[in-house]
């Protein structure tokens, strides 16, 4: 898989209701019953990219134990490490590949997002998230107030 990535791009997944006013940021587990978020989309409201990095700076990293933090308004609010997504974000783009294969598989330029290393914490209007990837970087989100 590694031979098919041109690069790694550390990210952010914010989630939110948009089904109906008001709009209203949310974490996966609040909010609404599992239907609802089906309908919206399993409640996917934006997506923040960081910095661009290698192929070779990610392997190097040994990316199943790459620890990372979600703070909101800096106050850690939530950690995990790679390995929280199907023991390794490899392993979920891997995956992704054997399902795509009947319809068409992944293609050159294909941005993916693996998984989330860290639980998506509560936050609110007015709110500024930070992800931070040691050794790889971060990436900031400002929740418009």
């Amino acid at each position: 898989m590694w031979a098919a990535t041109t690069k790694c791009i550390l990210a952010i997944e914010a989630c939110a209701l948009r089904c109906g006013p008001p709009f209203k940021w949310l974490t996966v587990d609040e909010g609404c019953d599992a239907n609802y978020k089906l309908a919206d989309a399993c409640v996917n409201a934006i997506v923040v990219v960081g910095p661009d990095l290698s192929v070779d700076q990610v392997r190097a990293a040994n990316i199943p134990s790459v620890a990372a933090r979600l703070l909101v308004n800096g106050e850690v609010k939530s950690q995990g490490t790679g390995a929280e997504v199907k023991g390794s974000p490899v392993a979920s783009l891997c995956w992704l590949a054997d399902q795509g294969s009947s319809s068409g598989g992944l293609k050159a330029g294909d941005v993916i997002i693996t998984g989330a290393f860290c639980k998506l914490p509560s936050y609110s209007p007015g709110d500024q998230i930070t992800a931070e990837f040691q050794g790889l970087g971060e990436v900031v989100l400002g929740i418009k107030p």
